[in-house]
């Protein structure tokens, strides 16, 4: 994290991050950028960071094994939410566990690709976990059967 970052996370409070810079990553932090959101992206590759940082986006690379150090770099403790978008479930799983030590009052929101791992998010102490094949099955009857 480059310094101005460092001194932009250092004033933010009841901001989010946003753990993942890949396809939802993107569209999550895009769609708190439209809402006038303060927010952090977490990413684990470096050209993920230098993408969000040429969008003006606040961003730190961390691979999933050192969450913690990149969780404190992100402020969580002053952080009102975390939404864990990795393509991973368990990389998710371990950034809300970590983000509940770190802040027991943090948000927590985890995308879970594999829906049979909804209990186990839940057990993170998760408070929202979200399947996108439920959402897409929920689309799909609702296109299919209006009146549903």
């Amino acid at each position: 994290m480059n310094q101005i970052d460092r001194i932009k996370v250092g004033t933010m409070s009841n901001h989010i991050i946003v753990m993942g810079y890949s396809f939802l990553g993107k569209y999550v932090a895009e769609k708190l950028k439209d809402m006038g959101m303060e927010y952090v992206v977490v990413a684990k590759d470096e050209k993920q960071v230098e993408i969000a940082q040429n969008q003006g986006i606040v961003a730190i690379a961390s691979p999933v094994n050192l969450v913690y150090d990149a969780l404190k770099k992100a402020g969580v403790e002053r952080a009102s939410s975390l939404v864990a978008t990795y393509d991973d479930d368990g990389d998710n799983m371990l950034s809300v566990m970590v983000s509940k030590q770190l802040n027991p009052n943090i948000r927590a929101v985890t995308i879970i690709n594999e829906r049979e791992l909804r209990e186990g998010a839940k057990a993170a102490k998760a408070d929202i976990v979200v399947a996108p094949s439920d959402i897409i099955g929920i689309f799909w009857q609702q296109r299919l059967h209006p009146t549903r």
